[in-house]
């Protein structure tokens, strides 16, 4: 028998920006589609910080997916 795990990045959604966030990875804004965006300019990075900033029980309230399926 075969165990597979996949995995992705958790992602979260914050005050209207969806992104990409590992910790040993870093962050990404993502388009509304799930696609990654082109560039991550000052107001992501200002949200971003703001939700850094959260204690991790409180980010993990912004995730909406992501992570590993173990099959």
């Amino acid at each position: 028998m075969n165990n597979v795990i996949i995995c992705t990045s958790p992602v979260y959604e914050f005050k209207g920006w969806l992104f990409e966030y590992k910790p040993h990875l870093g962050a990404w804004p993502l388009k509304k589609d799930g696609e990654p965006r082109a560039i991550a300019g000052m107001k992501f990075w200002a949200v971003f910080e703001e939700f850094f900033n959260l204690p991790e029980v409180e980010q993990r309230r912004y995730r909406i997916s992501g992570g590993c399926l173990y099959g």
